[in-house]
């Protein structure tokens, strides 16, 4: 920053950094990578990584590219999903609530059944055991 100008307020990350993040994630675990081997690929740390992932460092344009290279998936991929307005907060908690340990694995199982009865029986011995 130049001399005598000062930032006017912390970029904070937007529901948007999160949803890539997430992306990167959910493409990470699925290709069964830990965080140091997907940074070994790229040549950053783990904790870059970790930063991408949780939103709270944009991925740029060229990274992103790498990112979709070492995953093996198309860069459009990132942006399959549907937009979410920045001010949607209830939309940002869902994604968040991806990133609860066995979360992803739980919604990937629960996806592949096709019996809506067990799918209920599920969220009801879900609901009782949070109770």
């Amino acid at each position: 920053m130049a001399v005598g100008t000062q930032r006017t307020s912390a970029r904070r990350s937007s529901v948007r950094d999160v949803q890539i993040g997430n992306i990167v994630r959910q493409h990470r675990l699925a290709n069964g990578l830990t965080q140091s081997a997907l940074a070994g690929q790229l040549g950053v740390t783990f904790q870059q990584i970790q930063k991408y992932e949780n939103g709270k460092n944009r991925i740029s344009s060229g990274r992103l590219q790498s990112i979709a290279d070492a995953l093996d998936i198309p860069v459009s991929a990132f942006y399959a999903h549907v937009p979410i307005k920045k001010t949607d907060a209830a939309a940002l908690a869902i994604v968040s609530l991806t990133k609860i340990d066995g979360a992803t694995r739980l919604l990937r199982a629960f996806q592949k059944i096709g019996d809506i009865v067990a799918r209920k029986a599920i969220i009801t011995i879900a609901e009782t055991l949070a109770s």
